[in-house]
């Protein structure tokens, strides 16, 4: 399966259990329970170990979610740019010959849809 249609199911278990998907932190809770989280909370929740984020930050809790994703640390991070932030990165390409350089844009495709689901989930930030 994967990473996207993991995150969406991961996304329909936590609302399942009542929880609002919010840009952001990875839990919010009160107390006694979470009642939000991001899509990296999500998916914490789905595989039982959201208590790698609590008080204090397991050093592992990314790998973890990597692992699960089958996906690097970079690709995180830019689905966490996406997702959280809004922010739809754009990649520039740089190619020299002899006599010029020519440089292109282009919009990274993972960002961008990290973005995209989040307005879909969340709604507007």
């Amino acid at each position: 399966m994967k990473a996207n249609d993991l995150i969406e199911e991961a996304i329909e278990f936590a609302k399942s259990k009542g929880l609002l998907i919010v840009r952001g932190p990875v839990f919010v809770r009160t107390i006694d329970s979470i009642v939000s989280c991001n899509i990296w909370g999500a998916i914490l929740i789905k595989i039982g170990k959201e208590d790698l984020v609590s008080d204090k930050f397991d050093p592992s809790w990314m790998k973890v979610i990597c692992d699960y994703l089958e996906e690097d640390s970079f690709w995180f991070w830019k689905t966490s740019y996406g997702f959280n932030y809004g922010n739809e990165l754009t990649i520039i390409k740089v190619k020299k010959d002899k006599d010029k350089t020519n440089e292109t844009e282009e919009r990274d495709k993972i960002s961008k849809y990290a973005n995209r689901l989040a307005l879909r989930v969340c709604g507007r930030k």
